[in-house]
């Protein structure tokens, strides 16, 4: 068990490698970009109730799109941060080569906790909250452990369980970049095609940056 984890200095550490590999941000680009889309068409104003009733349908496509898109992306940024945790700048042909055998566990694992996390929070929000809690670590066990994703899924409750102080205060900061997300984005989901290009910006830096502090509270607990 972890004795003590240094939130600050590792959300500092993070912020360093982010600012010193602005590049990592790429992957999650295309999750940000579909959320902003959706967004942008909630908060878009209807003539008609048809049209409105046809916004909300492909907004829901796009939200699940992004969701899934979200966890690749987290998968291939884990993959990155790990990979540089020894080197000075990322390699995105290196990355993908390490990723490439496992891509396929990755993106079940990205549909397994992609589900039972939007489900859960659509419905139940505290279910939804406890169950991003117990499995906020199943990629980077099937990445950097080699694991399958049944056995990555008992891997992140048996460490989330072990570390119950550390990783609530991980949860705890997680949901604070969340809502500074959505509280951007409901601001600029009003605005016309500009808001699309800030929140895609805003909202890929945000995933980029959470997945590199994902990963480092990762290799750390696991080192104990």
């Amino acid at each position: 068990m972890v004795m003590y984890f240094d939130f600050w200095r590792e959300l500092r550490e993070s912020a360093w490698f982010f600012s010193h590999n602005p590049e990592i941000v790429l992957p999650a680009l295309p999750p940000a970009f579909l959320m902003a889309l959706a967004n942008h068409l909630v908060w878009r104003r209807s003539l008609s109730w048809i049209t409105a009733f046809f916004q909300w349908g492909v907004s829901v496509i796009f939200v699940m799109l992004g969701i899934l898109c979200g966890f690749l992306a987290l998968g291939f940024i884990v993959v990155m941060t790990w990979d540089a945790e020894h080197r000075e700048r990322v390699n995105f042909s290196r990355a993908w080569r390490i990723m490439a055998p496992r891509f396929l566990e990755v993106f079940v694992a990205s549909l397994l906790v992609g589900f039972l996390v939007s489900f859960f929070s659509a419905f139940f929000v505290f279910p939804g909250l406890l169950l991003g809690f117990l499995l906020m670590f199943v990629l980077p066990a099937v990445i950097i452990e080699r694991e399958d994703p049944f056995s990555a899924i008992r891997h992140s409750f048996q460490m989330s369980f072990e570390n119950l102080g550390e990783c609530f205060t991980f949860l705890v900061i997680v949901l604070f970049f969340g809502v500074v997300g959505y509280l951007v984005f409901w601001l600029f989901g009003f605005v016309p095609l500009g808001g699309i290009v800030v929140n895609t910006v805003i909202g890929g830096a945000i995933l980029a940056y959470v997945s590199i502090f994902l990963t480092r509270f990762y290799l750390v607990l696991s080192r104990f």
